[in-house]
Formats: structure tokens, C-alpha cells, sequence
């Protein structure tokens, strides 16, 4: 059973990594603007 969990782990893991990849030109930005600091996600 536990092999089987490590192989749906890694499926997803795997999924995650190329649906980050392919999309990252369009995932959202994030700015939080506090007092003189701003911090930028992209």
C-alpha cells in the first residue's frame, strides 16, 4: 500500500511541477504595499 502512495504522490508532484511550467506566464502577481516596502510575487 505504501508503494502505491509514494506513486500517486509523485504523480501529483509531477502534474503540479508541469501545470507551474507551462502557466507560469499567467499566474496572477502578487503586491503587498506596507509603508516604504513593497514585496512582489510573480
Amino acid at each position: 500500500m505504501t508503494k502505491y502512495a509514494l506513486i500517486g504522490l509523485l504523480a501529483v508532484c509531477a502534474t503540479v511541477l508541469c501545470f507551474s511550467l507551462i502557466f507560469r506566464e499567467r499566474l496572477c502577481e502578487l503586491n503587498i504595499h506596507r509603508g516604504n516596502t513593497v514585496v512582489q510575487v510573480t
